[in-house]
C-alpha cells in the first residue's frame, strides 16, 4: 500500500522553515524559462497550461492511461492493490472515461502521471472511507456526525464566484488548527477529498483548474507544544488528496515566525506536483486583501471578519445544494458557480458588478443612444425595448453565456422560458435608463450649482467694485475688530 503519511525529506529539514523556501527556489531554478514564465502566466490567469482538446487527443490519451495502468514495469503490483481490487468490481467507476479523463487532465493529459495518480487517489479513498470507494464516487451521505460537524465550521469554504479568469476558488481557512480531538486529522483529510472531487465535476475545472486560498488569522494559535502534537499525527499528502488540478496557491498570513513554520509544513505536503504555483502573502487583513485583488480574487467574497472569525453562511448553502444535489431530484438543474458570461438575477441583491450583467448593462446604454434634437413617436418606446431584449438574448447566447435565476435552497437555474425570461430584462432595461437618468440629473444639478456658484462669486466681485456690496465676509470682520481693540 502507498505511504500516503510522508511528509517531511529529512527530519532536521522539518524544523528549519527556511529550508522550505530554500527547496522551492532550487525546484523553479530547474525550471527552463519558458515554463516559469508559463506558470507565472497561469497564477496571473492570463493563460492556462491545459490544451487544447480533440477527440483524437482523448481517444489516444485515454488508450495511453489504459496501458500504463496495466504495466507492471511502470507501476509495480504492490504499489496499486487498490486499483487491482477496483477491477474486480463489476460495475466500478474507475474504468468510466469520465473518471479517467479527470487525470489526464489533471496530469495534463501525461498518460504515466494520470495512471500514477489513479493509483494514489485509490490508495487513498480507500484508507479514508473503505471498500465502497473503489466502486462509486464518495457522497456527503457517507459522512458520519463529526465530519460533518468539522464541515460546517467552514474550515473549507468555496466562493461564490469565480476570479477574473473564470476559476473556481476554495479557500482554506486556518489550516492545521491545532485540535484536541486526534482524529480532525483524517475529518480535514476526508473534507478536502470530498470537495475538491465534488469540484472537478465541472468540466471547467478539470481543464482550468482550481484556485487554493490558504488563509491564517490572528485567530490561529499554534506554540511549541502544539509542533510535537502535530509531529505525531497522520500526514497527508495535499496533491494526494485534491482531486483538482491547482493552477494558482495563494498562502495568506501575518508576518510572524509561527506562521513561517506553519507554512513550511503546507509547502513539504503539497510536493513539487504544485509548489511552483505557490504564491505567499504577508500582511494584515486590508493588506492581503489588496494583494489577493491584483490576481483577480474576489475578496469580497472571502468568508472572513476582519477580526479573523470564519463566517459559515457559504458552507451551510453549499451542504444543502450539495444533499438536494446527490438526492438526484434537482441534480439536472443545478448550477453551484455561475461562469463569467452569465446573467444573474437575485431578488433584493445587486449585480451590476458581475461581468455578465456589466456587458448587458452596456448593451442597453448602446442601444439607447438616441438623437436629442430628433423626439420618440409615441408607441415606439415598448416595441424598442423588446428589440433590444432579443437583441441581448442572441448576443449573450451566441458568447455561451446563460440567463440564471437564484434559487433560495442554494443554487442558480438556468432560465429557459422565453416569457419570463423577457419580464426580467424588460424589468432589467428599466433598471438601467432608470439609473442613467438619475445619474444625468445629478449632473446637471452638479452643474448648474457650480454655474450658480461662479456667477454670485462674479456678481460679488462686481458689487465690491461698485461699493454698494452689504456682506461681510469673516475676514472684514475680523480686521474691525483687532482695529477697535487698538483704537481701545
Amino acid at each position: 500500500m502507498i505511504d500516503v503519511h510522508e511528509t517531511f525529506v529529512n527530519q532536521k529539514d522539518e524544523d528549519d522553515p527556511q529550508a522550505v523556501f530554500n527547496l522551492v527556489s532550487k525546484e523553479l531554478l530547474e525550471l527552463s524559462l519558458k515554463e516559469r514564465t508559463a506558470i507565472q502566466e497561469e497564477i496571473h490567469g492570463v493563460k492556462c497550461l491545459a490544451p487544447k482538446e480533440s477527440n483524437e487527443l482523448l481517444e489516444k490519451s485515454l488508450y495511453d492511461l489504459a496501458l500504463a495502468l496495466e504495466n507492471d514495469e511502470l507501476i509495480p503490483p504492490r504499489k496499486k492493490q487498490a486499483y487491482i481490487n477496483s477491477q474486480k468490481i463489476p460495475n466500478t467507476y474507475v474504468n468510466d472515461d469520465d473518471f479517467r479523463l479527470r487525470f489526464l487532465r489533471f496530469a495534463l493529459f501525461d498518460a504515466v502521471k494520470a495512471a500514477e495518480k489513479i493509483v494514489r487517489f485509490l490508495e487513498c479513498a480507500l484508507e479514508l472511507f473503505g471498500e465502497f470507494a473503489l466502486e462509486r464516487a464518495v457522497y456527503l451521505s457517507d459522512f458520519d456526525c463529526r465530519d460533518l460537524k468539522y464541515i460546517r465550521e467552514g474550515e473549507f469554504q468555496f466562493l461564490p464566484f469565480r476570479d477574473r479568469s473564470g476559476r473556481k476558488i476554495l479557500a482554506v481557512m486556518n489550516p492545521l488548527m491545532p485540535r484536541d480531538d486526534t482524529e480532525i486529522y483524517k475529518s480535514r483529510a476526508r473534507i478536502m477529498f470530498y470537495m475538491t472531487w465534488t469540484a472537478s465535476n465541472d468540466i471547467d475545472v478539470q481543464q482550468k483548474g482550481l484556485v487554493f486560498l490558504v488563509r491564517f488569522t490572528s485567530n490561529y494559535d499554534f506554540s511549541a507544544n502544539n509542533m510535537y502534537k502535530l509531529r505525531d499525527a497522520p500526514k497527508y499528502p495535499y496533491d494526494v488528496l485534491s482531486m483538482a488540478r491547482p493552477s494558482a496557491i495563494h498562502i495568506c498570513s501575518p508576518d510572524r515566525q509561527f506562521y513561517r513554520f506553519a507554512q513550511s509544513i503546507i509547502l513539504f505536503r503539497i510536493r513539487q506536483l504544485g509548489r511552483e504555483k505557490i504564491k505567499i502573502h504577508y500582511g494584515e487583513s486590508v493588506e492581503l486583501q489588496y494583494s489577493l485583488h491584483s490576481y483577480g480574487i474576489p475578496t469580497e467574497h472571502i468568508p472572513l471578519t476582519f477580526s479573523g472569525n470564519i463566517k459559515d453562511g457559504y458552507i451551510k448553502q453549499w451542504l444543502k445544494m450539495r444533499g438536494c444535489a446527490e438526492s438526484q431530484e434537482y441534480a439536472s438543474e443545478i448550477i453551484e458557480c455561475p461562469q463569467l458570461d452569465d446573467v444573474l438575477f437575485r431578488q433584493g441583491v445587486s449585480s451590476l458588478s458581475y461581468p455578465g450583467n456589466s456587458r448587458v448593462h452596456r448593451l442597453v446604454e448602446r442601444r439607447y443612444v438616441q438623437d436629442p434634437n430628433v423626439a420618440p413617436k409615441r408607441g415606439t418606446v415598448k416595441s424598442k425595448r423588446e428589440k433590444v431584449v432579443l437583441e441581448i438574448i442572441h448576443d449573450i447566447g451566441s458568447s455561451g453565456g446563460r440567463f440564471l435565476v437564484w434559487n433560495d435552497n442554494g443554487w442558480w437555474s438556468e432560465l429557459i422560458k422565453i416569457e419570463p425570461l423577457q419580464t426580467k430584462l424588460e424589468y432589467f432595461i428599466k433598471e438601467v435608463l432608470r439609473t442613467k437618468r438619475k445619474e444625468e440629473r445629478l449632473s446637471r444639478s452638479r452643474h448648474r450649482i457650480h454655474l450658480d456658484c461662479s456667477t454670485s462669486m462674479f456678481q460679488s466681485q462686481h458689487d465690491n467694485d461698485l461699493g454698494c456690496s452689504n456682506k461681510r465676509t469673516k475676514s472684514n470682520h475680523w480686521d474691525d475688530y483687532f482695529c477697535n481693540q487698538e483704537d481701545g
